[in-house]
């Protein structure tokens, strides 16, 4: 593999976890970690009856294979996840294991409504997005990534003077 490919693939590999519903994700089991990112954008407490992180069909589309869930939980540590906030603002801090490189990724828009285990309305037309279309930014989720950020090295979670990479797209892409 080229070394752009594999940058690549590392980059949406960490994206696609931060898509993940990590919610929780230091108390987890090893085996609830890999369910977390099997489901990717599937809310694991919104399945339907008989939906499992190994259904073959799901409604939300960004998810892990069982191959690329263990490949990110060999490859990386999540330092902190941040789960959504007052305005829909989700992101994950991750630090790679050979390399001790640290990426900040920020959740895309969530399509899902709050009874399907969504964020839309805080995501969508009526939230984030509607404040892109109308002012160019989603002032309030930048504020909440700005908090984090800050938080994040104010803690020492991220060391002073440490390079972080980015990943983000759609909405966290603005």
């Amino acid at each position: 593999m080229s070394t752009t490919i594999k940058t690549w693939y590392d980059f949406v590999l960490q994206q696609m976890a931060a898509e993940s519903y990590l919610d929780g994700w230091n108390n987890l089991s090893n085996t609830d970690r890999q369910n977390r990112l099997l489901l990717g954008s599937n809310n694991i407490y919104f399945l339907q009856p008989g939906e499992t992180p190994t259904t073959p069909i799901l409604p939300g589309a960004t998810r892990m294979t069982a191959t690329q869930a263990a490949d990110f939980l060999s490859r990386y540590t999540v330092i902190d996840h941040q789960p959504n906030t007052a305005s829909g603002f989700s992101a994950t801090l991750m630090r790679d294991n050979n390399t001790g490189e640290y990426t900040f990724s920020m959740r895309s828009t969530e399509y899902f409504d709050p009874a399907q285990g969504g964020d839309w309305y805080r995501d969508g037309l009526t939230g984030a997005d509607g404040e892109i279309n109308s002012h160019g930014f989603a002032l309030r989720q930048i504020l909440d990534m700005q908090d984090y950020y800050e938080g994040l090295k104010d803690s020492g979670l991220i060391p002073a003077g440490t390079k972080i990479n980015v990943t983000g797209y759609s909405l966290s892409g603005h």
